[in-house]
């Protein structure tokens, strides 16, 4: 496992590669014991330029982004969903669950094991599910707290004035 830590205006975010892939980013404490930054990790420098683009109001390209987070069938099914939304665009947990559904040739899905799965996410930010709304459009349900979920928001322009 390799690591990298990533300063943002919401807090530091450390970055865990492993092998050819990104395998997880977390929001950390900068009073958290941290692990050694390898500066000349290609996976880890290519995922900070990719979130110093986002944090910037630009989109940047995931597209060879190696991600491989670990998680079941389920879950990876809801997190690929995820990386469908674009930029600056919500979905509802229901719309979720209905493709995830659809996907996974279930009849229907629950939109709470939908949360599960986006309370899982390993890739917070580059898998969006901040992105994610509730049925009327409120803000609920982020692991990193509602003020972290609605900043993203208001950077990627959804909700409306300055993050």
């Amino acid at each position: 496992m390799r690591h990298a830590i990533f300063q943002t205006p919401i807090g530091f975010l450390l970055l865990t590669a492993e092998g050819n892939t990104l395998k997880e980013i977390r929001f950390v404490h900068p009073d958290e014991r941290l692990p050694r930054f390898d500066k000349n990790d290609p996976v880890l420098n290519q995922t900070c330029r990719a979130l110093q683009l986002y944090f910037r109001k630009e989109v940047p390209d995931l597209t060879n982004l190696p991600m491989d987070p670990e998680g079941t069938v389920f879950q990876k099914t809801v997190w690929n969903i995820l990386k469908e939304i674009p930029y600056g665009e919500t979905r509802t947990y229901k719309e979720i669950a209905e493709e995830t559904a659809k996907r996974l040739g279930k009849q229907r899905m629950s939109s709470q094991a939908v949360g599960q799965a986006l309370r899982a996410n390993p890739v917070p930010v580059l898998i969006p599910c901040h992105r994610v709304l509730g049925f009327d459009g409120s803000l609920v349900g982020y692991r990193y707290g509602i003020e972290k979920k609605e900043y993203l928001l208001r950077l990627e322009g959804i909700i409306k004035g300055e993050p």
